[in-house]
């Protein structure tokens, strides 16, 4: 993972798995990858395996605050 020719490397967090999947497809259409997680705990996982550009986060998940940084948690 990592920002590569297709752009930034981006971790969606949020609970919601609709607007989840409408954010990733128009995000990957301008040329990012992205990868998904629906809680805190996934998000942290994800977080400690990955390397990301930018972390996009709810702020009302329903097993943490978003403002509980993963990166921070993770590590």
């Amino acid at each position: 993972m990592g920002k590569s020719e297709r752009g930034m490397a981006i971790l969606l967090v949020d609970d919601e798995a609709r607007l989840r999947r409408t954010l990733a497809r128009s995000l990957s259409a301008r040329g990012h990858w992205v990868d998904e997680a629906g809680t805190h705990r996934e998000a942290v996982t994800a977080v400690v395996h990955g390397t990301y550009d930018l972390l996009l986060l709810d702020v009302n998940l329903p097993d943490a605050t978003g403002w509980a940084e993963p990166r921070r948690e993770g590590r």
